[in-house]
């Protein structure tokens, strides 16, 4: 199953548009709960998100192991997607995440090991705004501000950035 994840992921975003990263723009990161909130719950709480991106202030990051996640999240029984939902949520990714195609460093952020892609991509991406609802994301907030990483909840980002 997970060489099956990783060789759609790689045909996914080798088919996918080439995007530079911009200087001019706010870097946020979502972990894969926002991700889901965003195209598998429809939660109104993060219905903002669409537009922050769309003024074009805004650009999201993401990585082939952040995509391998979300694909071996959704294709969970659990979820019950349809292919053609998978498909279309695995497309609204990429057609708005700028791919960062460095190799992400091996180091420990947190005390759970799958949520080290993120920390290890928005470092590369530094500085950049890790939008998470994962607790222990939350919990060390103050270790990934000394790397440039902002991690805040969506109630917090509403507060600091009045949306």
């Amino acid at each position: 199953m997970r060489n099956a994840i990783s060789s759609l992921c790689d045909q996914l975003l080798q088919s996918a548009p080439p995007r530079a990263l911009s200087t001019l723009k706010r870097t946020i990161l979502f972990d894969t709960n926002i991700v889901l909130d965003r195209w598998v719950f429809n939660d109104p709480s993060v219905g903002f998100l669409d537009e922050l991106l769309n003024t074009g202030a805004w650009q999201s990051i993401g990585h082939r192991e952040t995509l391998k996640e979300l694909v071996d999240v959704i294709s969970r029984a659990q979820f019950n997607l349809s292919t053609e939902k998978q498909s279309t949520i695995i497309t609204n990714w990429i057609e708005e995440t700028v791919i960062v195609n460095s190799d992400l460093p091996t180091r420990r952020y947190c005390k759970d090991q799958d949520d080290d892609k993120f920390f290890a991509l928005a470092t590369l991406a530094s500085p950049c705004l890790l939008l998470s609802k994962d607790k222990k994301v939350l919990k060390v907030k103050t270790k990934a501000a000394k790397l440039g990483i902002t991690v805040l909840s969506i109630d917090e980002f509403r507060k600091k950035y009045g949306h």
